[in-house]
């Protein structure tokens, strides 16, 4: 089912800015075009849904943060405005709640990235007190660490877990200092314990005065190597290792902005340079590849697509939200009457196997979606509702 491969031996070099990784390899290119596993037109069906507007306060969140599916199908919901962690088992029945707001033992305050380890147990990321803690699958605290804090500059939501060695991977970066004055932005790979072993650095983002900036993105496989994905071509490379690159090519057509699409994102720029005190960037006629790579737990890569620009409303729940933001960050009323947000996109992917097969594409029922975990032919997703409240919702692909 995989797609076409052509095996050279060659010099690569992926620059981004003043960035760039040079080797002799054995680069296996690939191009992903076979018939879609799940076939031309994949339907989603939703199979559970965890979550309330006004029932059980026991399944009505805040803020979620991390969210885990165990591999007996249990799920557990990071709660950061409620400081602790919720436990469901694979029907949606709620367990019970682990750890509580707090600085102690197995309390939180932000619980955001959550993994599995080999040996069952799950470490825990807590951002807000920059803490590792683990427990045992049935939520009884074990131990904690807290990684070199003049390390962390961005860790706010990636937490990985290399499946080869059982070693952790926390988003990190340097700080300017008087000689350096760039920030640059890697995971620390830790050991259980929390000490350092090494760094995996990821690509600058290009400063081309466009805004969206045309990049290379950086995701960890958890089968341990680093896919990037360059966002003004349909090509995604896994460092599979020191001496091998699979580099899978998908064809893709750009997609055009619309008239009022354009004159939003326009305004928002502006808006958003009055601020920062930065020209605004220049809108291109046409959207990047993608947006965003997400690997899951058997290192297929979930990839986040442009699609058409639609036009409506905004909700009573986004007008809330935006609201909110706009109180957080000290915006006048004019300020937040220009950051309304009324072109959005459908949230669309498309399913790239490692080794070139093509999964298929995939449209969520809901644009205010993200994907959190995937396996075999489910996927999760945290929704938000009309009034701003929160879901993870279960979904089953099925093929057509």
């Amino acid at each position: 089912m995989g797609g076409v491969h052509v095996r050279s031996i060659a010099l690569i070099a992926i620059g981004v800015g003043c960035s760039a990784h040079a080797a002799a390899q054995d680069v296996d290119t690939v191009l992903v075009n076979g018939p879609p596993i799940w076939g031309s037109a994949p339907r989603v069906v939703e199979e559970l849904r965890i979550g309330t507007l006004m029932a059980d306060p026991n399944e009505s969140f805040g803020l979620i943060g991390g969210v885990l599916v165990l591999v007996d199908g249990s799920i557990w919901i990071g709660d950061r405005q409620l400081g602790a962690i919720r436990r469901f088992d694979a029907a949606g029945r709620y367990l019970g709640q682990v750890g509580q707001e707090g600085e102690g033992p197995g309390e939180f305050k932000y619980p955001q990235g959550m993994r599995q380890l080999p040996s069952g147990d799950i470490a825990v990321w807590d951002d807000g007190q920059v803490r590792v803690s683990y427990f045992s699958p049935d939520g009884e605290f074990l131990r904690s660490f807290s990684p070199p804090t003049f390390m962390i500059g961005t860790p706010m939501e990636e937490f990985e877990l290399d499946q080869s060695t059982g070693e952790l991977l926390l988003m990190s970066g340097n700080m300017p200092t008087a000689a350096r004055e760039d920030h640059r932005v890697f995971w620390l790979r830790l050991s259980g314990a929390g000490t350092v072993l090494d760094t995996v650095w990821v690509e600058r983002t290009e400063r081309d005065g466009l805004v969206d900036a045309r990049a290379t993105l950086t995701a960890l496989s958890p089968l341990g190597y680093r896919v990037l994905g360059r966002t003004d071509d349909y090509a995604l490379i896994l460092e599979t290792s020191a001496a091998q690159r699979t580099v899978l090519v998908r064809p893709w057509t750009p997609v055009p902005y619309q008239r009022g699409e354009r004159q939003e994102k326009q305004r928002l720029a502006e808006l958003f340079s009055e601020r920062n005190g930065q020209p605004p960037g220049r809108i291109a006629e046409t959207k990047p590849a993608f947006s965003r790579i997400q690997v899951d737990e058997t290192g297929r890569i979930w990839v986040s697509t442009y699609t058409e620009g639609i036009f409506a409303e905004e909700s009573e729940g986004e007008r809330s939200r935006r609201e909110g933001s706009c109180e957080f960050f000290g915006a006048t009323k004019d300020e937040c009457d220009r950051g309304i947000r009324q072109w959005r996109e459908e949230a669309v992917f498309e399913v790239l196997g490692p080794g070139g097969d093509f999964y298929g594409r995939i449209a969520l029922p809901s644009p205010q979606a993200e994907v959190v975990a995937s396996r075999g032919d489910l996927f999760w997703v945290v929704e938000s509702g009309g009034l701003g409240e929160q879901y993870v919702v279960q979904y089953r692909v099925a093929g057509n």
